[in-house]
């Protein structure tokens, strides 16, 4: 079964994981949380999932570079997926 990815925009991102606009934004300038994906002109998006995974990872102690690898593997991820290389999306 495939999992349904959904999107956030920014208002929806920092309802959800609980902090200020601004220090969202630099952590993602810094490669502590995902980048957007830009889908047109002012319409940038977050993968919900991506988030939790982040999230978890805090919750659980990783440390800044941790956290940083695990970004990167979330975009190769994305990547990968983009270009039909990914076989993580199986029967459950």
């Amino acid at each position: 079964m495939k999992t349904r990815k959904k999107f956030l925009r920014l208002k929806g991102v920092i309802e959800r994981i609980s902090i200020a606009r601004s220090t969202f934004l630099e952590k993602v300038k810094k490669g502590l949380w995902p980048p957007q994906i830009h889908l047109g002109p002012g319409i940038s998006v977050w993968i919900d999932d991506e988030l939790s995974t982040v999230m978890e990872a805090y919750a659980a102690g990783c440390n800044q570079e941790e956290i940083k690898t695990l970004i990167l593997k979330l975009i190769s991820e994305r990547k990968s997926r983009a270009s039909g290389d990914s076989n993580d999306e199986q029967d459950s």
